[in-house]
């Protein structure tokens, strides 16, 4: 018992090492997973909050603002930011292109799903099976399980690329396998598929471009500082982003798919840049210097991301305004629209229609 114990721990210790490295920084292979033959689960409780859904109210944003915080999906429309759940464990949520969906993280003990809910959170669909049959904390459970991270729509919103092991951990001790870039149709009892294994490192969070092709963020386990790749689908080659430069994470296209932005390490600390998307000088938008995900305004008029105020030990919604004309982009001063709220950074934000 003290051994599985031992084992258990070590394995927990690894877990949360990936998981700080990305979000501190937040050879190919295909290969099917054929255990994801899942039917609908309905709204599954997890750990609900004891408190109502929340509410705050503050500046009027275009289309609707999605982001996480304390376990639950929150949406900000118009002037409102509302709490859509009341499940306790979701993460990385992101809005369908048509925006009649969402796709997210459901967090269990040892392992999290890929998960779809509708646009108001009232129903919840399970697309990966990572989890297992056996007791909580058990030995055996740690060897039946996986993890996903960072789902994201392709352009027409048939697939959701996302980050996960390609099989259970190994080992004795028990070791995880790095993660690895996924793909599945956004219908419930498909396959996966795994287009890129890094054989040194692990995927962090992606971006599909308008032709296809999937950026991401890539943590090296090694003295590689992390940097943007992308994968092209046509020839399943891998590359880095020209232009953007290394220690440089969260990547996120515009609407129109012609600008990419991202988090990237400044002297100041972390702040945001964008880039063209065919490639160009980095604009640095923010001068914060603890800022993480940036999303932009459907309509290109605003970017928001992530910082924490300067006094603060909280991550807050902030936005900047946007200028784009004959290809060139410009940004106003930034402004702070939550105060203290807690925002989960690894979590990221997504704004659609």
């Amino acid at each position: 018992m003290v051994e599985k114990q031992q084992h258990y721990v070590l394995h927990t210790l690894l877990l949360l090492l990936v998981a700080l490295m990305i979000a501190m920084c937040s050879s190919s292979t295909s290969s099917t997973d054929p255990t994801s033959d899942l039917a609908p689960i309905g709204a599954v409780p997890g750990q609900q909050s004891d408190n109502a859904p929340q509410e705050v109210d503050g500046e009027q944003l275009p289309g609707r603002l999605l982001f996480a915080q304390a376990g639950d999906l929150w949406v900000w429309q118009e002037t409102t930011g509302r709490q859509l759940t009341e499940q306790g464990n979701l993460a990385h949520p992101t809005w369908s292109p048509d925006g009649t969906s969402i796709a997210a993280i459901q967090r269990e003990q040892s392992f999290s799903n890929l998960v779809l809910l509708s646009a108001d959170g009232s129903e919840l669909l399970q697309l990966t099976n990572h989890g297992s049959n056996y007791g909580l904390g058990s030995f055996e459970r740690i060897y039946d399980t996986l993890w996903a991270f960072y789902p994201t729509f392709s352009p027409d919103g048939t697939e959701i690329a996302f980050a996960s092991q390609y099989g259970p951990p190994f080992g004795s001790p028990a070791s995880d396998y790095n993660l690895s870039l996924f793909v599945t149709p956004a219908t419930v009892g498909s396959t996966r598929t795994q287009l890129y294994a890094p054989e040194a490192g692990h995927i962090g969070r992606i971006a599909y471009a308008q032709d296809g092709t999937v950026v991401f963020a890539y943590s090296s386990l090694f003295e590689e500082p992390p940097a943007l790749f992308q994968y092209v689908t046509e020839t399943g080659a891998t590359e880095r982003v020209a232009g953007v430069p290394e220690q440089s994470y969260d990547p996120v296209f515009s609407a129109d798919g012609n600008w990419l932005a991202f988090t990237t390490r400044t002297n100041n600390g972390t702040d945001i840049s964008v880039i063209p998307a065919t490639g160009g000088a980095p604009i640095q938008i923010t001068t914060l210097g603890i800022t993480r995900a940036p999303a932009f305004a459907p309509d290109n008029s605003a970017l928001a991301f992530l910082a924490i105020a300067p006094g603060s030990t909280h991550f807050d919604l902030w936005i900047v305004d946007l200028t784009i004309e004959g290809g060139n982009l410009s940004a106003g001063e930034a402004r702070q629209l939550t105060t203290e709220m807690a925002i989960d950074p690894d979590s990221g934000l997504s704004w659609g229609r």
